[in-house]
C-alpha cells in the first residue's frame, strides 16, 4: 500500500504542471483541475504542494454563473474531487459554498439541463465527498438537505425520466447513450423519500456496479411519498404522465454547451404500443422537429450540421389539462431559409398524441415535420425514411400547417380546426404578438414547492 501511494505521489510531483493546456492556455474546465489535487490529498501528500498546485488555481476559477450556464458537470466534478483532497488533508473547505451553489442552481431548480448521463456523472463524483462530509450520527437526508439544498431534485429528475417499462426514456442534450450506473442511482435514491428508483427504473438495476459499494451500501433507499406525474417547469421542460401514456416536451433555454441546441418544441412520447424517441445527439435534425428543404443533405442531413444553433427565446406553456403549447421564435440558423416562428400544440387524446404545427419561414425553402416513428396518421402526405416519418406541410396565407395523430390509424382532418376522434382542436396562432404569455391558472408554470 505504501509503495503504491509513494509511486502515485512521485508521479504527481514529477508532473510539470497539474493544469492541462488548451489552445488558449490552461484549460479551466478540465476535470484534472480537481482530480489531481484530490488524488494528492487522498494519498497523503504534503499540504504545501496541495496549496501551491491545487488550491491556488481553484481560487482563480470562474463564477458560479459560468458553470451553471456552460460547463455544469465540469464545475461540479472539479470542485467535488478537489474538496475530497482538502477534506483528507484537513484544509479549508470554503469552496464547498461554490459547489453548493452550482448544485442548487443547476440541479435544484429545474430538470438538469445537460441530460441524464451528465447528471449521473455528477452524482458519481459527489458521492465520495458527501460521504466524507457526513457525520454518521446525523440523519442522512437531513444532512443532504442542509449540505446540498436541491440535490434531491436529481432523484426527481430520474423518476420523471423513467418510461413505462422501467428504463430511462426521457433524453435531451447531446446524450450518446442511456447508461446509468447503479451506484449513481442508489445514491440518488437515498436523497429523498419521494418514490423508489429501484422500482421506477428496475431495468437500470439489472447491471450492478460494485465499484463504490462501500459508499452506498449503508445509505437509505426508496420512499413512499408519491412523485407528481405532471410537472411543468417555468417555460421549459414538461413531463405529463397519465395512465399508460407519457409525454415529455423539451424546452430548456439555459444551458450553452451540452444542451446548447435547446431542442425547443421537440418531444418524446410513449404508450403501451410504441415509443417516439429521437436520435442521440443535440443537433436539431435529430429531434422531432422541423426540417427545411434547402438544408445541406435534406432529408438525411449527412453533411454540415444545418440546425446546430438555435436561439434561446422560446417557451412551453400549458393551454389546458393534457394540452401544451411550445413556441420557438427564430428557431434555426445555418440554412438559406430561416424558421421565423414555430408554434407546436400537443394534445393527449386517450392514449394517442395529436401534434399540430404552424411554421413561418423566411426564404424559398419548404418546411417539413419529422417524427421518429412510422405509427402516425397525417393530415397531409407522409413518407417513411429509415426510422422516421417526414410529413408534408401545406402553406396558408401566412404560415405552413401540419397535423398528425401519433399511435393512431384513424382519420385526422381539417374542418374548423383539426378533428380527431370526434374532437376539434384549433390551429395555433401564426403571429408572435398573439402568443404572449397569459398568466392564467391553466398555463401558470409550477414551482418546485407546488409539485
Amino acid at each position: 500500500m505504501f509503495e503504491f501511494r509513494d509511486r502515485v505521489l512521485e508521479v504527481l510531483r514529477d508532473m510539470e504542471d497539474w493544469r492541462p493546456e488548451s489552445e488558449k492556455g490552461f484549460d479551466r474546465n478540465n476535470w484534472s483541475n480537481g482530480y489531481l489535487p484530490g488524488c494528492w490529498g487522498l494519498m497523503g501528500g504534503d499540504v504545501e504542494t496541495f496549496r501551491e498546485r491545487g488550491t491556488a488555481y481553484i481560487d482563480k476559477l470562474p463564477s458560479v454563473t459560468h458553470w451553471v450556464r456552460r460547463s455544469t458537470n465540469h464545475g461540479a466534478v472539479i470542485y467535488a474531487t478537489y474538496l475530497v483532497g482538502a477534506k483528507a488533508l484537513g484544509e479549508d473547505l470554503s469552496h464547498l459554498d461554490t459547489l453548493r451553489e452550482i448544485v442548487r442552481r443547476a440541479i435544484g431548480e429545474q430538470l438538469y439541463a445537460e441530460g441524464i448521463n451528465y447528471l449521473n456523472f455528477i452524482l458519481s463524483e459527489l458521492l465520495p465527498l458527501t460521504v466524507a462530509l457526513w457525520e454518521n450520527e446525523q440523519d442522512w437526508r437531513t444532512f443532504i438537505a442542509e449540505t446540498f439544498p436541491g440535490l434531491d431534485m436529481a432523484k426527481r429528475t430520474l423518476m420523471l425520466a423513467a418510461g413505462l417499462e422501467g428504463s430511462v426514456r426521457f433524453m435531451w442534450g447531446d446524450m450518446s447513450d442511456l447508461r446509468v450506473f447503479q451506484n449513481g442511482l442508489r445514491f440518488a435514491d437515498s436523497l429523498s423519500d419521494e418514490g423508489a428508483l429501484i422500482e421506477t427504473l428496475a431495468n437500470q438495476f439489472k447491471l450492478p456496479d460494485y465499484r463504490l459499494e462501500p459508499l452506498v451500501g449503508h445509505l437509505p433507499s426508496g420512499g413512499s411519498r408519491p412523485v407528481p406525474e405532471t410537472v411543468h417547469f417555468p417555460n421549459e421542460f414538461v413531463v405529463d404522465k397519465r395512465g399508460d401514456t407519457a409525454l415529455w416536451i423539451l424546452g430548456s433555454k439555459r444551458q450553452m454547451t451540452h444542451n446548447r441546441a435547446h431542442d425547443m418544441a421537440s418531444f418524446l412520447f410513449e404508450n403501451p404500443r410504441l415509443f417516439v424517441g429521437k436520435r442521440f445527439g443535440r443537433e436539431a435534425y435529430k429531434h422531432n422537429g422541423i426540417l427545411l428543404s434547402d438544408a445541406p443533405g435534406f432529408p438525411n442531413c449527412p453533411g454540415p450540421d444545418p440546425f446546430d444553433r438555435r436561439v434561446v427565446d422560446g417557451r412551453v406553456e400549458r393551454i389546458g389539462d393534457g394540452h401544451w403549447r411550445a413556441i420557438a421564435p427564430r428557431s434555426y440558423a445555418g440554412c438559406p431559409t430561416r424558421v421565423e416562428l414555430h408554434v407546436r400544440d400537443l394534445h393527449l387524446v386517450e392514449d394517442y398524441l395529436v401534434v399540430i404545427d404552424q411554421v413561418v419561414v423566411k426564404g424559398d425553402g419548404v418546411p417539413f415535420v419529422q417524427f421518429f416513428t412510422h405509427e402516425l396518421t397525417a393530415l397531409y402526405d407522409a413518407r417513411h425514411y429509415e426510422d422516421r416519418t417526414i410529413c408534408t406541410m401545406e402553406k396558408g396565407r401566412r404560415a405552413w400547417l401540419s397535423a398528425v395523430a401519433i399511435g393512431a390509424e384513424g382519420v385526422i382532418k381539417l374542418k374548423n380546426g383539426i378533428r380527431f376522434r370526434g374532437r376539434t382542436f384549433p390551429t395555433p396562432p401564426d403571429r408572435l404578438e398573439l402568443l404572449r404569455p397569459r398568466e392564467t391558472e391553466a398555463n401558470r408554470p409550477q414551482t418546485l414547492a407546488e409539485t
